[in-house]
């Protein structure tokens, strides 16, 4: 007599898209909602800049995938991150370099080396907005996910907006 098993594999899949900067923000989303915050910053007084608070956000995302993982213990778990490369415009300084290569080993160690870069041509051309404003990005997030409206309500929040638009475009796509 032959036996025959099913398996049945669910995989939640967690979508990080951060927009990058000190004043950038990280959104999480899964096919039960979402997340976004504003990453965290200290002065560096040495150097009078804000960079980023690289232990804080750790912190962040420890909770959100502990949140992910507790709330789906029988299934598997995949997480994709997306962030904006950065790209120079014209001449960049030394220090705007080294800023970008700090933030760029901050993410790279706390996701391990698992970034996808999404160029902002790509997720903009997506949501048709490649020559759009910053308020457009807000405009679209919140067309896409109403909920969101709370977190943008300032024009400053287009960091949220666009982090939350990085990740929807790795999940549509």
């Amino acid at each position: 007599m032959v036996s025959i098993v099913f398996f049945i594999i669910i995989i939640n899949i967690m979508y990080i898209g951060i927009d990058r900067g000190v004043t950038g923000a990280i959104a999480f989303l899964t096919d039960r909602g979402f997340s976004i915050v504003d990453i965290p910053i200290f002065l560096d007084e040495k150097r009078k800049k804000k960079l980023i608070n690289s232990v804080s956000l750790l912190d962040i995302v420890k909770r959100k995938l502990f949140l992910l993982l507790k709330e789906k213990a029988e299934e598997s778990q995949e997480i994709i991150v997306g962030i904006e490369p950065y790209l120079s415009r014209g001449v960049s300084s030394s220090q705007a370099v080294w800023g970008a290569a700090y933030q760029e080993g901050v993410f790279d160690h706390l996701f391990m080396n698992n970034l996808t870069y999404v160029y902002p041509a790509q997720w903009k051309k997506y949501y048709g907005l490649l020559h759009a404003d910053k308020e457009e990005s807000i405009e679209k997030a919140i067309e896409l996910f109403p909920s969101a409206k709370e977190f943008l309500i300032l024009k400053k929040h287009h960091n949220r907006a666009e982090a939350l638009l990085i990740a929807n475009y790795l999940r549509k796509k």
